[in-house]
């Protein structure tokens, strides 16, 4: 899942600090690719180092990797990501593209923001809502340094930057989005990627957002009903 994914799970709640907590794995990724903050983390984290941390950063930190742990175990998660493969391969036949089924997961997830946002106009002005009651994010750093065990150096200034470029407005672009796969890509070691420029490509995104509309609301029920 990714930002407005796991926005929407629980927009309903009261708390910036647990929306907050929610999307610092996602944050951090693109902060520092290779800084992470995993469940583990939150699980073994003392008493002392607790302390300095909002109760409610840490609960939306434990909130994010339960929603990941159910959505990437759903059987529609696997059916649909198996689904784009096939027909990404089908699409491009004489090419043999690498990690498709990466490129798959990376979709549907990108996609998913994208019709949330398409589908609820109120959401990303109410996440972006809460990022800016925690402004100047001196609390959320240090919260977040305590989790990550790690100092996060001009953390706050990169948060203020998420927030003021509205970057996730960008998430209704397929070009923004093929930028966001391309860098994934490259992160994991895949440097040919010229299909993604391929109008074949952008006319599989097209059907596939139609697809995950379709369906999109079963992610969040079975998240919910994992509690």
């Amino acid at each position: 899942m990714n930002f407005l994914a796991h926005f929407y799970l629980d927009r309903h709640h009261p708390s910036s600090f647990f929306v907050v907590g929610a999307a610092t794995p996602d944050l951090l990724s693109i902060y520092n690719s290779g800084l992470r903050i995993k469940a583990s983390h939150v699980d073994h984290l003392s008493d002392e180092r607790r302390s300095h941390v909002d109760p409610m950063l840490i609960e939306g930190l434990e909130r994010h990797f339960h929603a990941d742990r159910v959505f990437h175990s759903s059987p529609l998660f696997a059916s649909e990501t198996k689904y784009f493969s096939s027909v990404l391969k089908a699409a491009f036949p004489e090419q043999d593209i690498a990690r498709k089924y990466f490129v798959a997961h990376i979709i549907l997830e990108l996609l998913l923001d994208k019709v949330l946002i398409a589908d609820n106009p109120t959401l990303l002005p109410a996440y972006y809502k809460h990022f800016e009651a925690l402004k100047p994010f001196e609390v959320v750093t240090k919260g977040t340094e305590e989790v990550a065990k790690h100092p996060l150096p001009n953390y706050e200034a990169f948060l203020e930057k998420f927030v003021d470029n509205q970057y996730l407005y960008h998430y209704k672009e397929y070009d923004h989005l093929i930028y966001i796969l391309r860098r994934l890509l490259r992160r994991v070691g895949v440097e040919k990627s010229d299909y993604l420029e391929d109008a074949r490509f952008q006319k599989l995104m097209v059907d596939f957002e139609i697809r995950i509309k379709e369906c999109y609301e079963q992610f969040f029920t079975e998240i919910r009903a994992a509690e």
